[in-house]
């Protein structure tokens, strides 16, 4: 019996430290490009909108909209590659179907409108 409680305490702490390791390791490789990601996604979509407003406003022609978001990533420092301007077009699609929703929402039940 004394030798399984030495056992498992010389064990426990190297099993701490692997699991701390593992745990240093998820949060390196997983957590941090995610929360990176959802950063940048975040930007792109809050440029997206800025683009379609300063477009629907004139103070930028329609078929600018997409440089425009370009631009401005590019300024923030961030690389715009092939997955960039995938997110891009996301961003876009996403404003798209939103305004649908809202529209269709609308068009479904106009008295709540001011409500």
């Amino acid at each position: 019996m004394n030798t399984t409680m030495e056992f498992i305490s010389t064990l426990a702490p190297i099993a701490l430290e692997l699991v701390g390791t593992l745990a240093v390791l998820l949060v390196t490789k997983i957590a941090i490009p995610w929360l990176k990601e959802q950063r940048i996604y975040s930007t792109i979509r809050r440029l997206t909108q800025a683009a379609e407003k300063l477009a629907e406003t004139g103070a930028i022609e329609k078929v600018d909209k997409k440089a425009f978001v370009i631009e401005h990533l590019q300024k923030k420092g961030i690389q715009v590659t092939p997955e960039i301007e995938a997110m891009v077009e996301a961003a876009v699609k996403e404003l798209d179907w939103m305004t649908q929703e809202i529209i269709g929402g609308i068009l479904e039940d106009p008295e709540n409108v001011g409500a």
